[in-house]
């Protein structure tokens, strides 16, 4: 590929894998082996929409895409929804077959050529899903992939941790993929959606339960249901006009912006180049003979 060939195929008509023809994704495969996979749940979540720790990731891989020149693959969405399967609008799908399916399409992803993968989550308990997954992949292939909650990665860029903060980040996100709209009005008066008196709350976790029990550090100790759909969402921020959503929407973008200039993800990726050369030269000609073996035969070529 020429040098003018290159540039023009750097400025891509989308990030969106899906949406690329075949001649596109294998002219992107030329130069580069980045891909983004925003992975997310449909779960209770208070007065937003149910997909929204999806949607704050998937505006978020775009982003990251957009400054690495990398690819998103998106429609990632149904996976372990933790404590809030208490919802009936919430999709439950179990951690094994959660990470079987993403093992799955990591596989066709580094046969393809994305060898630099890329997982991204808004969900807490996400990582019980994808970190094993992780595990058996470099186990199997002795590739190394990354996956980042957007939580740990706006503390890394030193934004400060809130309700309203995160919830104008989603804001933004819903806005980035054209869905603001999604984002319903007038539910602040709904004693379903937020703690009144008329509020059912007689049926949540005991006080001070989950917080004795869970490590001081992070992580889980146990796995629980929420009592109350309040539990999960129930302070989240619910707007009254569509004046609040814009100006929601346009605080976040600052806060968008800020995450993907500080949480450094360039050195990350370079950084994952290097270590899975570390593998392919250093690992695998020293213990390769004893290590676990790829279950994916490699091709034959005659």
């Amino acid at each position: 590929m020429s040098k003018e060939e290159c540039k023009m195929s750097e400025k891509m008509r989308t990030r969106n894998l899906c949406a690329l023809t075949n001649w596109e994704a294998e002219q992107y495969l030329k130069r580069n082996d980045v891909i983004f996979i925003p992975v997310g749940t449909v779960e209770l979540h208070g007065p937003l929409p149910m997909d929204c720790e999806y949607v704050g990731v998937e505006a978020l891989a775009y982003k990251l895409a957009e400054q690495c020149d990398g690819l998103v693959l998106p429609h990632l969405i149904y996976f372990h929804p933790g404590a809030t399967d208490i919802g009936r609008g919430t999709v439950y799908v179990s951690m094994t077959d959660g990470a079987a399916y993403l093992r799955a399409v990591s596989q066709s992803l580094l046969n393809q050529g994305f060898r630099r993968q890329v997982f991204l989550t808004g969900h807490g308990p996400a990582y019980m899903t994808i970190i094993p997954m992780l595990t058996q992949f470099l186990d199997e292939t002795k590739v190394p992939l990354l996956y980042y909650d957007m939580m740990s990665l706006m503390q890394e860029a030193g934004l400060a941790s809130s309700m309203k903060g995160f919830d104008s980040l989603l804001f933004a996100s819903y806005k980035m993929m054209n869905r603001l709209d999604d984002i319903p009005l007038g539910l602040g008066s709904n004693p379903e959606i937020v703690i009144t008196p008329e509020s059912d709350l007689g049926h949540q976790l005991p006080a001070g339960v989950i917080e004795t029990l869970q490590p001081k550090n992070g992580g889980y100790a146990t796995a629980w249901k929420y009592g109350n759909v309040l539990e999960h969402g129930g302070i989240s921020t619910a707007p009254q006009t569509r004046e609040e959503v814009e100006a929601l929407a346009e605080e976040g973008e600052k806060l968008l912006d800020r995450l993907v200039n500080g949480c450094n993800m360039p050195a990350k990726l370079e950084a994952l180049r290097k270590l899975d050369e570390f593998h392919q030269k250093e690992i695998m000609p020293r213990y390769g003979a004893w290590l676990v073996r790829n279950k994916y035969p490699e091709p034959k070529i005659d």
